[in-house]
């Protein structure tokens, strides 16, 4: 199952959403049909997220779905996720140039919540409980600039790991946070009053393509937010 999840709807149960959850939702749909009927989440979307997100019934089926969002190659025929997003202009980027990011994201100290993922910085040193395990994850985002407005860039990003917040802490650790992101701030800052949950960013899910499903190759495409739309924003 392939849904265009709207911003605003958790993935899964937390952070107050327990009934208000695309978990929840599938279920009380699919239950009728019996609990193995029910589609599960393959991968997760913040819940300010929009876009593509893949569901699945069997548990192999997920395992190997799974798999292939963690971590995929760069080649045009490989499984991609193809994101928009609107950031804080990038002074160096020019239009239609790409960007890969490759520093490494780890769960850091956070003065609020205990702990965050991030990347370390001279500021924020790796939480003593789970540096061992999840010190330096390696991770890799690629960036380009499609559009540039009036104080802001549209941007077109490619992941091919699937680490927490990974387009959010990339592009501010090279200065470009998400626009209205009231976390993740410039050169991997982090708000320490806000939680990854707030929103207010601009991220949206936009293509999924060369899926194996049933021994073919399938590619998905969601429609594009009002807000990321060039005619809505000068």
């Amino acid at each position: 199952l392939i849904i265009n999840k709207p911003a605003g709807l958790p993935t899964t149960p937390g952070g107050g959403f327990i009934k208000h959850t695309l978990t929840e939702l599938l279920k009380k749909k699919y239950t009728k049909f019996g609990n193995n009927s029910i589609p599960k989440p393959v991968h997760r979307l913040g819940r300010y997220t929009s876009g593509l997100l893949v569901c699945a019934r069997r548990k192999d089926t997920r395992a190997a779905l799974s798999k292939l969002f963690r971590t995929n190659a760069s080649s045009p025929s490989s499984f991609r996720r193809i994101y928009l997003a609107l950031a804080h202009k990038n002074q160096t980027l020019q239009l239609g140039q790409s960007l890969d990011i490759q520093t490494p994201i780890s769960k850091c100290f956070h003065p609020f919540m205990g702990e965050i993922w991030n990347i370390e910085s001279q500021n924020h040193e790796s939480s003593e409980e789970n540096k061992h395990e999840t010190k330096n994850l390696r991770s890799h985002t690629q960036i380009k600039l499609i559009e540039k407005r009036q104080n802001v860039d549209l941007l077109e990003i490619n992941i091919f790991t699937g680490r927490p917040h990974q387009i959010r802490i990339h592009l501010a650790s090279i200065g470009t946070p998400l626009l209205g992101d009231p976390l993740y701030k410039a050169n991997g800052e982090i708000s320490t009053s806000a939680t990854p949950g707030d929103g207010g960013y601009f991220l949206h899910a936009h293509k999924l393509l060369n899926i194996p499903i049933k021994g073919q190759l399938c590619s998905f495409e969601a429609r594009v937010p009002v807000i990321l739309r060039k005619k809505y924003i000068n």
